[in-house]
């Protein structure tokens, strides 16, 4: 899973032209390295082995500066503030992307379309032969490009429903038994 991460956060920072990496900031338990450009701000973090190998793996390919380096406690403290703030703002935005007027095209917050008034679908889709769990917006798998199967849940039901833009194991949901 780590590896995966630090193959999409290279991948990320190439494509978004960062050479520069702001490495070490603490939260807790986690590590941080911290990549910005004129208009976009990614991270990954992770804790003790795991962090230092994706240190050791980044030194590659960009120039990480020691946060120590950088600022001070209280300038990390307004980093921290602004990460959370960003994080609250990243997860709503997701959200509203779980479902969409499937006349309209365009997503949708509440049971019914704000455009023309439509049920919007707020059940979750399933692709059996990924054991896959996706938002109500997804046709197809993203894995296998198999049209997704309507489950019984809706996507109101789970605490953390934009994970399921990424697709959640089916395994680790209350939706496995529903498979006739």
């Amino acid at each position: 899973m780590v590896q995966e991460r630090l193959i999409y956060f290279k991948t990320l920072c190439k494509i978004l032209q960062i050479s520069e990496l702001l490495c070490g900031r603490v939260d807790g338990e986690e590590k941080y390295i911290e990549g910005f450009s004129s208009s976009h701000f990614i991270l990954i973090y992770a804790q003790g082995k795991a962090f230092e190998s994706i240190v050791k793996d980044l030194k590659a390919d960009f120039k990480l500066i020691n946060v120590d380096d950088c600022y001070t406690q209280s300038e990390i403290d307004i980093l921290d503030s602004i990460d959370r703030k960003l994080a609250m703002i990243l997860k709503n935005s997701q959200r509203i992307n779980l479902t969409e007027c499937k006349d309209c095209k365009v997503p949708a917050v509440g049971a019914f379309c704000h455009l023309c008034g439509k049920q919007i679908e707020t059940k979750l889709k399933i692709c059996y032969d990924c054991n896959q769990v996706y938002a109500p917006s997804y046709v197809y798998c993203q894995n296998c490009g198999k049209e997704l199967s309507i489950s019984t849940k809706f996507y109101y039901d789970y605490e953390d429903p934009e994970d399921f833009l990424y697709g959640v194991d089916l395994e680790k949901t209350d939706i496995a038994d529903e498979k006739d």
